[in-house]
């Protein structure tokens, strides 16, 4: 989780992270701290390592974030509705842009290597790509820049200067990321919270989605959280991540295994135990059927290609 700097008051970062994760002892609120927060946050048997990094400005601590926002899987911006939320957001994202981070966008097609010899070569490998040609002399000048004069340039679409400079980039990174709108229950959040969403779906450079959340208590002095009800399923969703779960003579295992979504019998035993995927000798699949009231049951092989939700029973030659 990560936030612009503002010197009063936090946006809620700390207050989210204890909610999510069931309370942080050593985590106090509104205060500035230097290094990450760490916390678990448990949905359907699921486990979710979440860091709360210290808001993003011009201070001696950025680099070391920098580092902790490369390893992350997803990024989530956290935004304050208590103020100027396209301000906080363009805070931000100029911050990663000088550290050459990009979210909710594919690397170019664009491929480069060093040959030893034959000078600089460039294919264009589509029609779309072809519409770039005009290029030429400004890939030949990167080339040069990053060092070398002999080299091959493949590029398979339609890309600009913008995106050409990105590949030539040393240290490029690109993130998944969804913003998180904190403070949703203040007075005139959901004015704000809708010209937020406006912005957003104006916005050609950042395709994201948002999530307007507010932590109130009860009468009792419980916390009460309204919003991120979708949070943890749409990010499995934008991982690519799919939940599997095992079957033995137990019965059906509460917690399913995750794994990406192209995952395999194999990928499945392999994550189990590897001696499984050795001795694997086959697997039946149970898996919903639309039209059918009970599971339809698949003997499957090591390579046959498993689906979210699908119920798997792995037998073994030994």
């Amino acid at each position: 989780m990560i936030s612009d700097f503002f010197e009063h008051f936090g946006v809620g970062k700390t207050t989210l992270l204890q909610n999510l994760s069931g309370g942080l002892k050593h985590a106090k609120p509104g205060v500035f701290t230097a290094e990450p927060l760490l916390g678990i946050y448990t949905w359907n048997h699921i486990k979710f390592q979440l860091v709360e990094e210290p808001a993003l400005h011009d201070s001696q601590f950025l680099n070391r974030i920098m580092v902790g926002v490369r390893r992350a899987d997803i990024l989530a911006l956290v935004i304050d509705l208590s103020r100027d939320p396209i301000k906080q957001i363009d805070n931000i994202l100029s911050i990663l842009d000088n550290y050459h981070i990009y979210l909710n966008r594919n690397p170019p097609q664009i491929k480069i290597e060093r040959t030893g010899s034959g000078g600089i070569q460039i294919f264009f490998l589509s029609a779309e790509a072809k519409e770039c040609e005009h290029l030429s002399d400004f890939i030949k000048d990167m080339v040069k820049a990053w060092g070398t004069i002999n080299a091959s340039v493949k590029i398979y679409e339609k890309v600009s200067i913008e995106e050409i400079e990105i590949a030539f980039s040393r240290n490029a990174s690109f993130k998944k990321a969804c913003i998180i709108a904190t403070k949703a229950d203040l007075p005139n959040t959901k004015e704000i919270y809708k010209k937020l969403i406006s912005f957003l779906k104006k916005s050609n450079k950042l395709k994201i989605s948002s999530y307007p959340v507010a932590i109130t208590y009860n009468e009792n002095g419980e916390e009460i959280r309204k919003g991120l009800d979708n949070f943890a399923l749409d990010i499995l969703n934008k991982l690519n991540l799919i939940r599997i779960f095992t079957k033995s003579k137990k019965g059906v295992a509460e917690k399913p295994l995750i794994l990406s979504q192209d995952c395999t019998v194999g990928d499945v035993a392999k994550d189990i135990h590897k001696d499984l995927f050795d001795t694997f000798k086959f697997a039946y699949i149970y898996r919903e059927v639309e039209g059918e009231i009970t599971k339809r049951r698949i003997r499957a092989g090591i390579n046959f290609k498993v689906n979210n939700f699908d119920v798997i029973e792995i037998f073994s030659r030994v």
